[in-house]
């Protein structure tokens, strides 16, 4: 009894699977490369949000500052004026 082209085509059909395994191995790593670099620029960008929120609460306390300090000043021309 013959079957098909006997151990050479079943070589070849374990050469394809060894192959497509290696590229399926390939492309899992891939993407968790993609997948690493994606979480580390996210804490990145996550950093730079928290830098410029508390540069955001620095330039407001810094205008609350200038205002009170306004204020101040024209409370005393006032005082000055009803001398």
């Amino acid at each position: 009894m013959h079957r098909g082209f006997g151990p050479f085509v079943g070589e070849k059909k374990k050469e394809a699977n060894a192959e497509k395994e290696l590229k399926k191995e390939e492309r899992y790593k891939q993407s968790f490369e993609l997948e690493k670099d994606k979480f580390q620029l996210e804490q990145v960008r996550v950093a730079n949000e928290q830098v410029r929120v508390q540069n955001e609460q620095l330039r407001l306390a810094n205008e609350a500052k200038a205002l009170e300090i306004k204020e101040a000043e024209m409370y005393d021309k006032r005082m000055l004026e009803e001398e």
